[in-house]
């Protein structure tokens, strides 16, 4: 288990101290936007907070971080002369030790067409490119001195919770057409997770898989560009990466486990952006909260002529932190009356939702949404 790995790591950082002077022990990432820390407030994307994490002396003490992902890399591009690759074995054979590399790489490959048809199909090269990958880092890591743990991520599913063609799309791009991730599987079978599970296993790394922890927390984890995590989204793939094994479960760091220096305060809204009202009885969303917290949603749809406006029930609710409510604002029976007039002569209206957590403090965070209201 990492656990151990870097218990190991922290041991033998102190037996070495006694015998003279030790190399800084150093944290070296590898890979796209998601390791950049895209969709997170700056400094807590997860490698940030992986770094946090590794930097206790109960967890390897590591003392540098050296972050080299490229927004927008694809495999090949990270292969490039001078590329991330090359920077990362050139990092990883200076003076320090290198004792954990991260790598996440793949989301671009199908995104910018190198893979069309999927991660086994040709023309794509994402097989033999992370192959290569891997095997160059764990023979730089081998000649560097220490213990070093070499984590690769199995991509979460962007669209998760969503019901989309989106979804579907991304889980056939990375858990191939039997919809699993394992290494017996052939042509069409084969995704991006596999690949990243099986090149990794074969060559000594350990695969940190985020998609069924995105799974079952829906959209909730998703920044507002659909693509990457969000603040709360990152704080689970650094939990992930601290505890691979957990993989799978609905909070990887139990109900009170991620440490309140790790995400800040705030709510998670996800709420599809375009909804029928009448027909689903209420706009749907879904909310979460860094901590606990007293939430109070309020809604109104403007109407077309005036300043009158259409106005939901007001819904309130106590939430656990990082657990995701479903929650449906209501209309009154002669809300949705006039709701039904006023649509009858549109094809759309517009609706604000906003979103207020309290904490136990009295500290209040606040999230708004426009929605567009149809038929």
């Amino acid at each position: 288990m990492l656990a151990s790995a870097l218990a190991a790591l922290a041991a033998g950082s102190l037996a070495a101290s006694a015998q003279g002077t030790v190399p800084a022990k150093l944290y070296v990432a590898l890979g796209d936007s998601v390791s950049a820390g895209y969709g997170a407030p700056p400094g807590r994307g997860f490698v940030d907070l992986y770094d946090g994490y590794l930097r206790d002396p109960a967890h390897g003490g590591l003392e540098q971080l050296a972050n080299l992902s490229v927004p927008g890399e694809t495999s090949t591009s990270m292969r490039s002369a001078g590329g991330q690759l090359d920077r990362a074995l050139a990092k990883i054979g200076e003076g320090s030790d290198t004792a954990v590399v991260t790598l996440d790489i793949g989301g671009n490959d199908a995104r910018f067409g190198e893979c069309p048809a999927g991660f086994n199909a040709p023309p794509c090269p994402f097989r033999d490119n992370y192959t290569a990958i891997v095997e160059a880092l764990q023979g730089a890591l081998a000649g560097d001195p220490g213990d070093e743990t070499l984590q690769v991520l199995e991509y979460y599913n962007p669209a998760s919770g969503t019901g989309s063609a989106d979804e579907a799309r991304y889980d056939y791009f990375e858990r191939g057409s039997d919809g699993k991730v394992d290494c017996s599987g052939t042509g069409d079978e084969v995704g991006g997770a596999d690949i990243a599970l099986c090149v990794g296993r074969e060559h000594g790394a350990t695969a940190v898989d985020a998609y069924p922890t995105f799974k079952a927390m829906g959209h909730v984890l998703i920044a507002l560009d659909s693509i990457h995590p969000n603040e709360l989204g990152h704080a689970y793939l650094a939990c992930l990466f601290e505890y691979p094994e957990r993989a799978g479960s609905l909070n990887p760091c139990d109900p009170n486990g991620i440490p309140p220096d790790t995400v800040a305060p705030g709510i998670a809204l996800h709420a599809s952006r375009r909804q029928r009202v009448l027909r689903r009885h209420g706009i749907r969303l879904v909310v979460a909260t860094g901590e606990d917290a007293k939430v109070t949603v309020r809604g109104t749809i403007a109407l077309p002529h005036g300043p009158r406006v259409i106005r939901f029930r007001r819904l309130a609710r106590s939430l656990a932190a990082h657990t995701p409510a479903a929650m449906r604002l209501r209309l009154t029976k002669c809300g949705r009356a006039r709701l039904r007039r006023a649509l009858s002569g549109r094809r759309a209206l517009r609706a604000r939702i906003v979103v207020v957590a309290k904490d136990a403090a009295g500290n209040a965070r606040r999230e708004t949404r426009r929605i567009r209201v149809v038929r």
